[in-house]
Parts: structure tokens; sequence; C-alpha cells
């Protein structure tokens, strides 16, 4: 078996601080940012070390840095009021509409934050990723578009059935960067096919070995000898 060297992941993460409803809402630094870094370092195949290096450093490992963002701006894109949002809002060759609204804001994060790369010299090698809370009463859809290396996601407290150590913002990120580093969804087909396999071999292990059977005589014999 060979092992490679683990990679160094550099990213930039943006926490974005935004009013709504004369209310400023933010990510949590704890349970939604440092959380968020613990998850990527359990779940990619990535050195187990945090370096604080300003994400500039090689060494094996993430190596995050972090802004934090106030964008007056933003609020009307999370609640899909700015007229911005409108080209999201799609009719269907059919006449139904489809509402993509949720990810107004996400999209103008990936540019603002394509725009903060140029502005401060960060190189491509660097991904940013965004953070912006739900906790104002609206989803903002992630995805990961519109500059290269750059995706932003959600943060929130939601556990969608089974996430219960108080952010989903932490595999959520995992998922986003996953895109920006080239990944795509996987084949649901396929994959469910896998997980049938799996499941059948387990099955099939855990099934109890038929008894031999034995001759009613020499069951009578092995009756005797124990009773002796």
């Amino acid at each position: 078996m060979t092992f490679n060297t683990s990679p160094a992941l550099k990213v930039q993460f943006v926490s974005w601080h935004y009013r709504l409803n004369n209310q400023w809402w933010a990510p949590r630094f704890i349970t939604d940012i440092i959380q968020t870094y613990s998850w990527l370092i359990r779940a990619y195949p990535l050195a187990s070390k945090i370096i604080f290096d300003g994400a500039t450093g090689n060494q094996p490992g993430l190596h995050p840095s972090l802004w934090f963002v106030t964008d007056d701006a933003l609020g009307a894109m999370v609640d899909r009021s700015s007229a911005e949002c409108e080209d999201l809002l799609v009719t269907k060759a059919d006449g139904t509409e489809q509402d993509n609204r949720s990810l107004c804001a996400s999209r103008y994060t990936n540019n603002q934050m394509g725009t903060m790369r140029t502005e401060n010299g960060v190189p491509e090698s660097r991904f940013f990723y965004g953070m912006i809370t739900d906790a104002a009463g609206f989803f903002p859809r992630g995805q990961a578009c519109c500059q290269p290396n750059v995706s932003t996601g959600p943060t929130g407290s939601n556990t969608w059935g089974w996430d219960t150590d108080g952010s989903y913002g932490d595999w959520y990120a995992a998922h986003e960067i996953g895109h920006t580093l080239g990944r795509g969804h996987p084949d649901l087909q396929v994959a469910n096919e896998v997980a049938e396999n799996r499941c059948a071999d387990l099955r099939r292990a855990l099934q109890p070995q038929r008894r031999r059977e034995l001759p009613a005589r020499a069951v009578e014999r092995e009756r005797h000898q124990h009773n002796d």
C-alpha cells in the first residue's frame, strides 16, 4: 500500500455580516466557523492539523484565514427583495415558474469575493469560501459559481433530521469547497446500486450457518454420550 503526502488546503473564509429587519446577522464564531475547520480536517484527506499562517504556507493540512465583512446590500439578497434577484425567477417552456432566488445571496457574495481577490492580490491557489447565516429566517442556498475557486454556503442550526452538532455549516462548507475543487455530485443510480450490493454482501455475511443435519441414529448416540 502506498500513502501520498497530505496536500495543503488553503482557504480564505469570509464571515458575511448583513442587516435585515433592523438587526445585524452573522455566522457564529465557534459553532459555525471553528467547527467547519474541524469538519474539514476530519472529512477531507488532509493531515489532521490546522495551521494559522494566513493561508500562505505549504505544510500538509488545513490553512484557514478569516475575514469579517459587513455588506449593506447583502440583506436584500438574502430575503430576495433586491431587483438583482429577479433574473433567478425563471419561466420554463411549459409556462411554470422555477424560483431560484435562494441563490441570489451566494451569487452576490461569490462575485464580491472575486473582486476581493483581485484588490488584495490573493492568488487563485487560495480558495475563497463565504459563510452566510440563515438566522434571519431565510435560507441562502450555497453554490460554487461565478468566479474562479470561489464558493459560498449557509450556516445555521437546522438538524436536517440527522445533524445534531449545532451547525450544518460545517458539512455544507465541505460540500461547496468540494465543488470548488472540481468534484461533482455523485451518480445516485450508481451509488444506490453500490450500496445495495454492499448491503446484500453484509446480509449474506451475517446469515447464520445452517447446521449440518446428522442422521437420527448419530443424534441418538450423541445424546447417550452426553448423558453418560
